[in-house]
Formats: C-alpha cells, sequence, structure tokens
C-alpha cells in the first residue's frame, strides 16, 4: 500500500489496493475461457475491471497473455444486522498452454527485467544530470519497447544477454 499512499492519503494507500484477494484459473481451451468469463458476467460476481492481456495494447512485460478481473463478491457480513459487505477479488484467467509455459520459463521474463532494472538505476543519475543523454536514454526506451511487442525478439535478446554474460562479456 506504501506505493498508493500520495493517491490516497486518507487510508495511507489501502484503498487503491484491489488484489488483497488474488487467483488465477486455468482453462483449457480459449473457448472454455469465454465461457468462464460469461459465467463471471452472469453470476452473483459484479466484474468490475477487466484488463484483456490478449491484445497487444494490453501485453504486460512478460508477454503472458491472459485476462484480469477484478470482481466484487457480496457475502453476508459476521454483524448482527444481517447485512452484506463486498469483497474486491482479483481473477487471472489463463489458456493452460500460456500458463505452463510460464511457469516452467520463469527465467526468460525476470532476467531481461533485473538487466533493465539494474541498468537504469546505475545510469539513470547520470542521464538526470546530463539532458543530451535523454535522446540516449528515449532511443533505448523506444528500441526496448519494439523488441518486447514480439515474443520472438525478447526471447532472442534473453539468449543473447545469458550468452554475453556465460562469456564474461558485457551484455548489450
Amino acid at each position: 500500500a506504501d506505493k498508493y499512499a500520495k493517491r490516497h492519503p486518507m487510508s495511507d494507500g489501502a484503498a487503491m489496493v484491489l488484489d488483497v484477494v488474488r487467483c488465477s484459473v486455468i482453462c483449457p481451451t480459449e473457448e472454455q475461457l469465454m465461457l468462464l468469463l460469461e459465467l463471471f458476467s452472469d453470476s452473483r460476481f459484479t466484474i468490475v475491471r477487466l484488463k484483456n492481456l490478449f491484445v497487444s495494447s494490453g501485453l504486460d512485460a512478460a508477454h503472458y497473455r491472459r485476462l484480469m478481473l477484478n470482481v466484487a463478491v457480496e457475502l453476508p457480513s459476521n454483524a448482527s444486522d444481517g447485512g452484506m459487505v463486498v469483497h474486491l477479488c482479483e481473477v487471472q484467467l489463463f489458456v493452460a498452454g500460456i500458463y505452463y509455459f510460464k511457469e516452467q520459463n520463469a527465467h526468460l521474463s525476470h532476467g531481461p527485467y533485473e538487466y533493465f532494472r539494474s541498468l537504469l538505476k546505475t545510469e539513470l543519475k547520470d542521464v538526470l544530470e546530463s539532458s543530451g543523454r535523454w535522446m540516449e536514454l528515449d532511443q533505448r526506451m523506444k528500441q526496448l519497447g519494439s523488441i518486447t511487442q514480439v515474443p520472438v525478439t525478447l526471447a532472442l535478446l534473453v539468449v543473447v544477454m545469458e550468452d554475453a554474460s556465460g562469456a564474461g562479456r558485457p551484455t548489450p
């Protein structure tokens, strides 16, 4: 909640957290994933947010395609008045092949993340102090954006980085 404290100071950011309860549902096929989405739409759950990470504009850095739902679930409260309480939960809907690839190849997504995070961490102070280097950073970020839009080029980048790292050469 700390990262949300500035956005919602009255709750120290806690009001911004939408995924305290989270689960993943693995569907054997795309068709079954869509049927499950329909069930969520026609049930006692209320979909309050849907992120479609199957479309390119919604891809996360690791390119694991899925649907992410925030659902409101109304349940009886423990209060004696017989009232109801609403819980917000995150539900991630995966197609089995994508989910199991993600589980078996976690190193493919975390390696590039760590590399670019360390690169930016060590060079960011220099970039901020030298306005001429903003263009270099902007160009690197645009190149990285292009690379991450295509899973094959992202995988190729990982292979190149692993090879350079294993041979003791500087990574690109």
